[in-house]
């Protein structure tokens, strides 16, 4: 894996050769979209605010509002719902160490989160956005990407995992 002389990444080497591609091409006949970080298109809906950013935002948001389905089977979802979907698998409460941080977000994931309901639907109760859709698989977008970077904090190397996995 090195320098390109536009500054891209080339794949290359025994760990591509022999487990990134492997896997990625694996992933692919299971139905998962695949990338290469850096070979991604604006049509791949891969926007980040910055390295630093962990979540595919267009992806998840147009996910959401695929996945969570009103009573008649249309999209209920409005833009403020869905911000508040994304800003809560964004947040963290002040404070939490790491364990405490991966139940709270196992726990969101798992369960979803509760925004206002709509006028003349259940009464205008609350309802549950969910991030992934337990009951229909085929619903849920499923991406790996390849050499994912992100950026840490202070002057710690930057991480790129072999493989990212994201579902919505």
């Amino acid at each position: 894996f090195g320098p390109r002389p536009d500054g891209g990444d080339v794949i290359s080497g025994p760990e591509w050769d022999l487990v990134e591609r492997p896997l990625l091409d694996h992933l692919a006949t299971l139905g998962w979209e695949t990338l290469i970080w850096g070979q991604q298109r604006p049509s791949d809906n891969c926007d980040r605010a910055s390295e630093r950013d962990v979540l595919l935002d267009q992806r998840l948001r147009t996910a959401l509002c695929e996945i969570n389905l009103g009573p008649d089977h249309t999209t209920w979802l409005d833009e403020p719902r869905t911000n508040v979907a994304v800003a809560e698998v964004r947040s963290m409460p002040a404070g939490v160490k790491l364990v405490e941080a991966n139940q709270f977000s196992t726990a969101l994931l798992v369960g979803g989160v509760t925004v206002p309901g709509l006028d003349g639907w259940d009464g205008g109760r609350d309802q549950t956005i969910n991030y992934i859709d337990w009951d229909n698989w085929e619903a849920n977008d499923f991406l790996a990407v390849s050499q994912f970077r992100v950026a840490t904090p202070g002057q710690a190397k930057d991480v790129r995992p072999d493989v990212t996995l994201f579902v919505n």
